[in-house]
């Protein structure tokens, strides 16, 4: 596995896999991003941004392997912080797993969207 920053060239995969695509690649928040390789093929993505949190997204078929663990561990040497933050949907079991057990991660707080249209 090898991690290789994002480029504008990088669009078409991010439309395949997110579908978002230039808008994201050329304005995105983050201070590194990368484009996840195994075996020469790209697999998906993993970021860091400036509040040192992190996120990942890998294809569908390349889930399960150990993937995402690994892209975290090369990330972090990459980047070294005192802490994390994995901002986890409460639905992604898998997610909550690996940052809870793999990664002794402790559940700090719980994050509500509220809609703001309703206060106009």
């Amino acid at each position: 596995l090898s991690l290789r920053e994002v480029t504008k060239k990088d669009s078409a995969f991010h439309t395949q896999c997110l579908g978002k695509g230039n808008e994201t690649v050329n304005n995105h928040p983050y201070i590194a991003w990368y484009i996840i390789i195994v075996d020469g093929e790209p697999v998906g993505n993993i970021y860091l941004t400036d509040r040192d949190e992190w996120g990942y997204f890998i294809k569908e078929s390349y889930q399960g392997l150990g993937i995402g663990t690994q892209a975290f561990k090369s990330l972090a040497k990459k980047h070294p912080r005192k802490f994390y933050y994995a901002n986890i949907n409460p639905d992604n079991e898998v997610a909550i797993h690996q940052a809870r057990d793999k990664f002794k991660g402790k559940l700090i707080q719980h994050t509500y969207k509220i809609d703001g249209s309703q206060f106009k």
